[in-house]
């Protein structure tokens, strides 16, 4: 569609995007009654995981690519205004118009960058994003029970990671809370990327099982800003969600994986995933490609994987298959959830 078509149907998106984030949360507060949380508790843990949905309404509208034409829409409806009430007023308008329409091409110019913006990763070119394609060609996320199944079978991937991207919020004595933007990843993400921390330690499989001690790893920016680059905060406990957990790396500047995360724990800590069904689609995933192996031969590997879970779980895989993409295409992009 195109970009006028887009804005144009701008009311319809925002109801769609509405009930999409409601269902979100609502789905969440699900597996925590499923998890043995009452109700009215897991209503309430499930907002404060999620994060403000304001907030992320944004960001859904930054995607979507027709902010900046709203905003236009907006400046020029409010100068034709001032058109017609004084001229004095007008001028002014059109001026201040004219910096908007900088700023705004500024801001997309800049966006655009960001969004086509590889992995910050070695050998970022045999690193690969997973998906299920539908039926209507839609690239979906992955469950999972799938992505265990994909990480145990595929050959021709030397790793394979999973990851999501709840907002986290940080809490501290003397410090406050701040919601920052966060991932929980699987305890192998980062040495399937190649990014150690600069301080302290990854992630080990230790940390990502049930029942675990909860951990944080730190982004560069928080330790400098919220911390003052203090070595000291390694083994410091800090309540992330409002769990305690302790802090056992920073990673290094300017590292921000999956997009514009800056604070990383185990996949373990989310909520309920132990107990998920393998309809439920909450993950991205990515993989190394293993040495020597193309993109058309690692298709193949994850196609005939997809296809014994199809033949094993109709009810849930149908018309499911594989989608193995250069991560530098899709590295700033989520897929979508159901």
């Amino acid at each position: 569609m195109s970009w006028w078509g887009r804005l144009w149907k701008r009311s319809r998106a925002e109801d769609e995007l509405d009930r999409e984030l409601r269902d979100h949360v609502e789905r969440q507060a699900a597996d925590h009654v499923r998890a043995g949380m009452a109700p009215r508790e897991a209503r309430r843990h499930a907002r404060l995981e999620f994060g403000g949905l304001d907030q992320i309404k944004e960001l859904c509208r930054d995607a979507r690519g027709t902010r900046w034409l709203e905003e236009i829409g907006q400046d020029v409806r409010f100068t034709l205004r001032l058109l017609l009430k004084d001229r004095w007023a007008a001028a002014g308008a059109v001026l201040a118009l004219g910096l908007g329409l900088g700023i705004s091409s500024a801001a997309f110019t800049a966006y655009n960058g960001l969004l086509l913006r590889g992995l910050p990763v070695d050998d970022q070119r045999s690193v690969m994003a997973l998906a299920m394609r539908d039926e209507t060609g839609a690239d979906q996320a992955v469950s999972y029970l799938d992505y265990r199944d994909w990480r145990d079978a595929a050959e021709n991937f030397r790793d394979i990671a999973a990851y999501s991207q709840p907002p986290l919020n940080v809490s501290d004595p003397g410090l406050g809370t701040q919601q920052f933007y966060g991932a929980r990843v699987t305890a192998n993400t980062f040495g399937l990327l190649g990014a150690p921390p600069v301080l302290g330690r990854d992630f080990r499989p230790d940390d990502d099982r049930p029942g675990a001690p909860p951990v944080v790893l730190l982004g560069h920016g928080i330790w400098t800003t919220r911390y003052g680059a203090d070595p000291d905060v390694l083994g410091r406990v800090i309540r992330v969600n409002d769990v305690a957990s302790t802090v056992i790396g920073v990673m290094p500047e300017g590292f921000q994986f999956p997009f514009w995360a800056e604070l990383w724990q185990p996949l373990s800590l989310t909520p309920g995933l132990a107990e998920q069904e393998r309809d439920q689609r909450a993950f991205s995933v990515v993989g190394r490609l293993a040495d020597g192996v193309s993109l058309d031969q690692a298709q193949a590997d994850l196609d005939a994987v997809t296809a014994g879970l199809v033949g094993r779980y109709p009810d849930t895989n149908a018309g499911l298959r594989a989608h193995v993409a250069p991560s530098t295409s899709t590295s700033t992009r989520s897929f979508r959830g159901r």
